[in-house]
């Protein structure tokens, strides 16, 4: 019985998440910016003392999902036994130019961010039943990722570099290892490579070319309680380094304009 050949590497996802820890958003093309894909973690939620907010404190952010409108970001609440509602915010950054600058906080760096007013802020601390303000990251503002691994890069509110890129191949194992799968959204990437691959090959690769991009992988991405349980305990066996219990590969990339398309041939450059 004659097998089909092995399909090509390719990027077959292309995600971003426009709001820090809320829901992500699948396109078919994404545009490149200094920060990463355009609109990925450009809003945050925030504390009274501007410490960032994400799932590992207030898990109920897993039922905000999120889509993209011509003009608009759009947010739908939908957690189970509580009424659906939903909030609209404008894309253009000259919507936002008259809000107050505040310093917020993710992990150890401190960013200017504008600040929505009382009546989005309360949308959200009604739901999530907290005290809570919506924030922006204008172009005006500059995050560096961190310097120990990728100095001279910018990043978005995203934990600290502008890219995760994971392979399937690497879930499909990961899955072998677990009563009940799940879905590559649960490590919240932006790029997803499929074809021919050996699982968990991306701990070989120091870079990575997608058309005419190159994306350099500069640190194994350390999971956290978000992810499950069930999903840290099946890593445990053989996935931990210095970094923690590792799924996926951050990664910048040196130029900043163009755009990615779902289907582009993905070539890695070993280490």
């Amino acid at each position: 019985m004659a097998t089909s050949a092995p399909e090509p590497l390719h990027l077959s996802e292309l995600w971003v998440y426009p709001l820090k820890s809320a829901g992500g958003i699948a396109l078919q093309r994404a545009e490149l910016t200094s920060r990463g894909l355009r609109y990925d973690r450009r809003w945050m939620l925030v504390d009274p003392s501007g410490e960032f907010v994400s799932q590992r404190s207030s898990p109920d952010l897993r039922f905000l999902s999120t889509a993209l409108s011509n003009s608009e970001l759009l947010l739908n609440w939908h957690k189970p036994g509580a009424p659906e509602a939903s909030l609209a915010l404008p894309l253009d950054e000259a919507a936002t130019a008259d809000l107050p600058l505040i310093s917020v906080q993710v992990w150890g760096s401190q960013v200017a961010a504008r600040c929505f007013g009382a009546e989005i802020n309360a949308w959200f601390s009604e739901r999530l039943q907290r005290p809570l303000r919506l924030v922006y990251l204008p172009e005006s503002s500059h995050r560096e990722t961190n310097p120990r691994f990728a100095p001279g890069h910018a990043v978005g509110f995203a934990d600290g570099y502008p890219y995760l890129i994971t392979l399937s191949s690497s879930l499909e194992a990961l899955n072998q290892r677990l009563a009940e799968p799940v879905p590559m959204q649960r490590f919240r990437p932006n790029l997803v490579l499929s074809g021919e691959a050996d699982p968990w090959a991306e701990d070989h690769w120091q870079a990575l070319r997608l058309g005419d991009f190159t994306f350099t992988l500069v640190k194994p991405c350390g999971r956290c309680v978000i992810v499950g349980q069930p999903v840290l305990k099946a890593l445990a066996s053989d996935r931990k380094q210095e970094h923690g219990l590792i799924f996926g590969q951050n990664a910048v990339c040196n130029q900043v304009s163009g755009w990615l398309s779902l289907g582009l041939s993905a070539h890695p450059v070993p280490i």
